[in-house]
């Protein structure tokens, strides 16, 4: 049976392994899976990789060592596929995506090769935006670090902002 996607099965796998604090995690190899993982390692979110040869005796399997922290926190807090085949993705050079405002990475397929956004922005080269990958973050309360004004004063009155809605739907908090 033939894979459609074969990135977005790794970026599956990857994710489920992580969820179920599994220590390593084994998938058919490729070279842009095996470049991926590389990226991942350089980046810190997985420990290590290693290409060995299946146990059928038929290609390789990838195998990625996952990287927990001191009590078994998780280095990668997400994983998202960008360009698939049925709509593919391209940035320009001077486009290019930051996730979560630089705290993640986009894995980016170059003409140098898979980079990282940080990487192609470097080189000043645009391309193919195949994933996303967060690290958890280290902010405990959201609503002290993201405040925003629950009301807005006109003309020395509270009023209500979000009153229009679509049909059927219609917002009667208050912004």
């Amino acid at each position: 049976m033939t894979m459609t996607d074969p990135i977005a099965d790794m970026l599956a796998r990857l994710r489920n392994a992580n969820s179920a604090y599994h220590d390593t995690v084994s998938m058919p190899s490729s070279s842009v899976k095996v470049r991926i993982a590389a990226i991942l390692q350089q980046e810190g979110y997985i420990a290590g990789y290693r290409v060995e040869d299946a146990e059928n005796g038929v290609g390789k399997n990838l195998v990625l060592d996952l990287k927990f922290g001191a009590n078994r926190e998780r280095s990668i807090a997400g994983l998202r596929r960008v360009s698939k085949p049925g709509l593919r993705v391209y940035a320009k050079s001077t486009a290019l995506p930051k996730v979560l405002g630089g705290l993640g990475v986009a894995i980016i397929s170059t003409s140098s090769g898979l980079l990282t956004d940080k990487q192609a922005n470097k080189k000043g080269v645009g391309g193919e935006v195949l994933a996303y990958v967060w690290q958890p973050s280290n902010v405990t309360y959201w609503s002290h670090a993201y405040r925003r004004s629950k009301r807005r004063r006109s003309n020395n009155r509270w009023t209500e902002c979000c009153s229009q809605g679509t049909q059927g739907n219609t917002f009667t908090q208050r912004c």
